[in-house]
């Protein structure tokens, strides 16, 4: 028997000691916040972890129910805010008390969510994408979306590497790593906790101004099109004019019309 429930008393003992770390993470924000700035921080303010693992997800789109799907799946309770509140959702003003946030709506409405309301020691991930390359001294998204916010909110940019349709299927997930930025270590490191526990491994790329690298990846793609496409045509062009003539013109390979 006792060999049987080893494994599972194993896995508690993980469980529990993965969210005391990112508890203790979140902690750390509201420490380092009030040190850097001088002002005295609710030192009570924490992550829900011990109960539930709450996450705050803001967007009802198909990344949001993505990753919402997700995050049920891998055991992290979610709070999804939404303009209309019906059933299962809530408010925006509710999912964005908790403690992580993951943002999952296009950059043009961020200016009618109440992002000023948001209590310090705040995550707040942007998962967005932007239709264009970031140029090297142009502000990325995650870098606007930081100045919007109160002091002691953090921004880490992050999940933006990943679409509806990785998320929904499972086997996309094993040992994929995610691109990460942000300017609290802290913050950083209980993102990275909670990406560990959906499956995923953690890229570290630095500072916030790093979001301008990440926020390019999705776009870097087939970045210079236009020449490979170029060749490919005339590439085609090309054997299909032989083959025309070879057909057309040659008879027991000598050249001649049919």
């Amino acid at each position: 028997m006792g060999r049987t429930l080893q494994p599972w008393v194993q896995g508690i003992c993980t469980f529990q000691f993965q969210r005391e770390q990112l508890a203790k993470a979140i902690e750390d924000i509201a420490r380092n916040e009030s040190v850097s700035t001088g002002m005295k921080m609710n030192t009570d303010i924490k992550v829900n972890i011990g109960e539930a693992d709450c996450v705050g997800v803001v967007g009802t789109g198909n990344f949001g129910k993505a990753i919402t799907n997700k995050l049920v799946k891998c055991g992290v309770q979610v709070v999804v805010g939404t303009r209309n509140p019906t059933g299962l959702y809530v408010s925006i003003e509710k999912a964005l008390q908790e403690k992580i946030v993951l943002l999952a709506v296009p950059t043009f409405s961020w200016p009618d969510l109440p992002l000023t309301k948001i209590q310090a020691g705040t995550i707040l991930i942007d998962c967005g994408n932007r239709p264009k390359i970031c140029a090297s001294d142009e502000l990325s998204q995650a870098e606007k979306l930081q100045q919007m916010l109160p002091p002691g909110v953090h921004v880490v940019k992050g999940f933006n590497t990943l679409s509806a349709y990785e998320l929904e299927n499972m086997s996309f997930s094993a040992g994929q790593q995610i691109p990460i930025a942000g300017n609290s270590q802290a913050g950083k490191q209980a993102v990275g906790l909670l990406l560990d526990k959906m499956g995923y491994h953690v890229s570290d790329m630095g500072m916030l101004n790093q979001a301008r690298l990440i926020e390019n990846i999705p776009l870097a793609l087939f970045p210079n099109w236009k020449k490979p496409f170029l060749i490919s045509v005339c590439l085609w062009i090309f054997l299909y004019f032989i083959t025309f003539s070879r057909y057309h013109f040659c008879s027991n390979n000598e050249f001649t019309w049919h």
